[in-house]
C-alpha cells in the first residue's frame, strides 16, 4: 500500500513490526523514546523478582503509549513485543525496545 505525500510516494510497512524513520527517532521525542528504551533495558539488568514488576510494568505502559504518540506506531504492532516481554527468562535474552524501535 502506498501514501502520497507532496508528489512523493511513501510506501507504508504493513505487518507488526514497524521501522520507525529516522528523522523521528532524531526528533527531541524519538531522543525521549531511545533514553527510556535504554532506561527499560538497564533495569532488566537488575533481577529483583517483585520489585522489578512494580517499576518495569508501569515504564512499559508508558514507553508504549510515547511510542504511539510520538512516532505514530499503530497499537497493534505493539502486543507481540508487550506479551514478549512478560514472557521470564525471554525478557532478559531478547531486547523487545529494540524491537520497537528499530524493526
Amino acid at each position: 500500500m502506498a501514501v502520497e505525500k507532496a508528489g512523493i510516494k511513501i510506501k507504508k510497512k504493513g505487518g507488526w513490526f514497524q521501522k520507525i524513520p529516522s528523522d523521528v527517532l532524531l526528533s527531541p521525542g524519538g531522543m525521549i523514546l531511545i533514553l527510556v528504551a535504554l532506561l527499560l533495558e538497564l533495569l532488566d539488568l537488575f533481577p529483583v523478582p517483585i520489585i522489578d514488576q512494580l517499576w518495569e510494568a508501569p515504564l512499559e505502559i508508558a514507553f508504549i503509549i510515547l511510542l504511539v504518540l510520538i512516532a505514530k506506531v499503530p497499537l497493534k504492532s505493539l502486543i507481540v513485543p508487550f506479551i514478549i516481554e512478560r514472557i521470564p527468562g525471554i525478557s532478559d535474552l531478547l531486547p523487545t525496545w529494540l524491537i520497537r524501535l528499530f524493526f
